[in-house]
């Protein structure tokens, strides 16, 4: 006699869960499949700090392009300069301005580029340390600490602000927002907190919320962070990002629980 096994749904899960599995949650029928809380907190702190990171990006390169302009006192048109229209860029470039204005964004290329890899270097680092750390003392301090990096990197570009200092001590805050993790760290720590909160059933979900989170973040700094610039110019802007950055830092402290204990 031949029996025929009865079709599986496609709901029905490849393997059946073993006793003991604590991985596997059975969820009651005719509800979601989402057995956990609406969000586990990383929702949030990946939206904000893809915001900061998103705008501090722009807002430094531009930065370093006017701060190059004052030191070379160039009198041609700015970026965001609310002053400058369209007809008096293209005199201006037609003039011999361009020469000028040629030597300018090659200085502000060099500084840029030199800034990047003053980041990098120690993120290569900190990143492979941090994140084998954070299996062992717990995925919240590979949110901390990029997050402190870059608080202490708003408040050090602040203060080159202020005092007007030398073009070269942007390579202090970029040093350290490389050494404390910078954003690599974060999305490892927020990723690795996400697949330990939640179950095979509704992992990919969550996970694909959260890169949702990084969309919104970025699209909505991109939006956002010209306008401040061209109104407000720089210092309130990286005065905004270290006070938001400082209320992130609160938020994951005391709010987003540790999943590894």
């Amino acid at each position: 006699c031949i029996h025929v096994k009865e079709m599986a749904s496609e709901r029905d899960p490849l393997l059946s869960p073993k006793e003991g599995d604590d991985d596997f949650i059975q969820c009651p029928q005719k509800k979601s499949t989402i057995c956990h809380s609406i969000t586990t907190g990383t929702e949030i702190v990946v939206t904000v700090y893809m915001f900061y990171y998103a705008g501090s990006l722009p807002l430094i390169n531009q930065f370093i392009y006017v701060k190059l302009a004052h030191e070379m006192n160039y009198t041609g048109p700015l970026p965001n300069s609310p002053n400058t229209s369209r007809e008096e860029c293209l005199e201006k470039n037609m003039s011999t301005f361009h020469l000028q204005q040629a030597l300018l964004q090659d200085r502000a290329s060099f500084w840029s580029l030199m800034n990047t890899v003053v980041t990098i270097f120690p993120a290569l680092f900190s990143c492979v340390i941090l994140g084998a750390y954070s299996d062992r003392a717990g995925r919240k301090i590979a949110m901390v600490l990029p997050i402190i990096g870059s608080v202490l990197a708003m408040i050090l570009y602040v203060i080159i602000m202020v005092l007007e200092l030398h073009i070269a001590f942007i390579f202090i805050p970029g040093f350290i927002t490389g050494l404390f993790g910078t954003t690599a760290v974060l999305l490892l720590g927020c990723f690795s907190h996400m697949a330990d909160r939640t179950s095979k059933l509704d992992r990919s979900i969550r996970i694909v919320i959260l890169e949702v989170c990084i969309g919104i973040g970025v699209v909505s700094s991109q939006i956002g962070f010209g306008v401040i610039i061209r109104y407000l110019g720089y210092l309130w802007p990286f005065a905004m990002l270290a006070g938001m950055n400082f209320l992130l830092l609160f938020y994951v402290v005391f709010r987003v629980k540790e999943t590894v204990v």
